[in-house]
């Protein structure tokens, strides 16, 4: 296991690339400024200089134990896994020891009172996955084997909460038992707009089979099949790009009107259940009408897991297709294991991956809205890769809770990853979807939300442009 110490620069380095992308840039130079220190848990107590002392080595438990919230920027922090108040003179809790967020020495030493580094560590290693060996038949991390889905905590963006709380902490904004308010640090919330291009053409056999499949389901239930299911038949057999290739075109222009732009992840390969059903021409005639100003990356294949041989041919295919070089991508089906496909990433050019997420539930799996490079625990490597984990898909996107998790972004910091597949975006096959992207889009634009793609967030990174 990594020595705290490495871990701890690690964590801080995650930090840093994600106060370039949602604080003002004084904030990254403060952050600099060595006023978070990072100490075993005796030290940071004994610590008598004004810094915030992070406590590292103290283990958490796997299932997160007694949380809490308490206000903070117009909204509310939720916080898990609690450090007790020392004991002694001098310190005291705030703003009350019943729902603490943070302990201070009358020297000035202030220490958060939950287990930041840990619950954050533990998140962004990927503990649950590694602990819990369960998997589903894509070889997946099951959504109902993590604890934090059990607990109702994967809605939480603690990484962004305990980010917010440092720079409110360094800005000596949470003096007193007041609210602290940091809303003259942050930048407007940053949203990464992607569609995973999977299916062009509903006049494939695949997908007219698996209509004529679902159509008559019913039937083994002793129930009438919906006629309405038959009819989308002979409409792609008429016109096959409608509710598909249309659709793709269709969001492009729609984010024009928003000044917005998108990746478009180009599946490509081998046929089937889960993989390309529209061949290569259509996907080239896609990527060669996608504008300059967007960006086409890779939607890996379902037979790509753990081949490079293939990985990288079809990799060469998309940026054959006139693309030029491909460093973005999303795992078809999400079939990734991010205890092993990063190195596989890393190795064939892919530099920014929104993979890691779950298909059935808008949430943070890393605890996270925003971005952070891998590291593996074992060898303690860190991955040149950086993964944004996917928030929303559109078919978990729920009227009112995707409002209420960008909102409070927009209270905290943050980037957020959302995904809209071309066959959802208008298809009268799937009507309670139909619009869900423009409201999506309008109300991000209402509050101000600003679309990066992925070669953008690279920069930013990398430190070679302003956000």
């Amino acid at each position: 296991m990594v020595e705290p110490g490495r871990l701890a620069a690690w964590l801080h380095a995650q930090f840093r690339h994600n106060l370039a992308l949602g604080f003002t840039n004084e904030c990254v130079r403060r952050f600099e400024a060595n006023a978070i220190r990072y100490l075993p848990l005796a030290e940071a107590v004994a610590l008598r200089q004004p810094v915030v002392a992070v406590p590292t080595g103290v283990p958490a438990p796997l299932e997160p134990a007694g949380a809490w919230r308490v206000p903070f920027n117009g909204t509310s922090l939720t916080l898990w896994n609690r450090i007790a108040c020392p004991e002694g003179p001098g310190w005291s809790t705030f703003p009350v020891p019943d729902t603490p967020l943070f302990h201070r020495h009358e020297s000035g030493t202030l220490l958060p009172a939950w287990n930041l580094f840990a619950n954050l560590c533990d998140m962004l290693l990927f503990r649950e996955e590694r602990e819990l060996t369960k998997r589903d038949e894509h070889g997946r991390f099951p959504l109902a084997s993590s604890p934090r889905y059990k607990a109702g905590l994967l809605r939480v963006p603690a990484f962004n909460e305990a980010l917010a709380f440092l720079v409110a902490a360094i800005y000596e904004r949470c003096a007193g038992a007041s609210e602290p308010r940091i809303d003259d640090l942050l930048l407007p919330p940053k949203i990464v707009l992607s569609h995973d291009c999977d299916i062009l053409h509903g006049g494939d056999r695949i997908t007219q089979a698996i209509r004529l499949f679902n159509f008559l389901r019913p039937l083994t239930r002793a129930r009438a099949p919906n006629l309405r299911k038959l009819w989308h038949i002979p409409v792609n057999m008429v016109a096959p790009r409608r509710h598909y290739f249309d659709n793709a075109t269709g969001m492009l222009e729609l984010e024009r009107q928003y000044a917005y732009r998108s990746v478009f992840y180009i599946l490509n390969g081998t046929g089937g259940r889960f993989g390309a059903r529209g061949g290569p021409e259509i996907s080239g005639e896609l990527v060669r009408s996608i504008p300059g100003g967007w960006e086409v990356g890779m939607h890996y294949n379902y037979d790509t897991f753990g081949d490079s041989a293939r990985f990288l041919e079809q990799k060469a295919e998309i940026e054959g297709f006139g693309a030029g070089p491909v460093t973005s991508g999303r795992a078809h089906y999400l079939r990734f294991d991010p205890l092993q496909s990063f190195r596989l990433l890393q190795s064939s050019g892919i530099r920014f991956d929104e993979s890691v997420g779950y298909a059935e539930y808008a949430g943070y799996r890393c605890g996270i809205a925003g971005v952070f490079k891998p590291l593996d625990p074992a060898t303690g490597t860190v991955h040149d890769v950086l993964e944004l984990p996917m928030t929303f898909m559109d078919r978990t996107i729920e009227p009112g809770g995707f409002e209420a998790m960008v909102k409070h972004i927009r209270r905290v910091g943050g980037t957020l990853s959302i995904l809209y597949h071309p066959g959802t975006f208008h298809n009268t096959e799937e009507p309670e979807l139909v619009g869900g992207y423009h409201a999506a889009l309008r109300y991000c634009h209402g509050i101000g939300a600003e679309s990066l793609l992925p070669r953008e967030v690279l920069r930013v990174v990398d430190g070679m442009a302003p956000a």
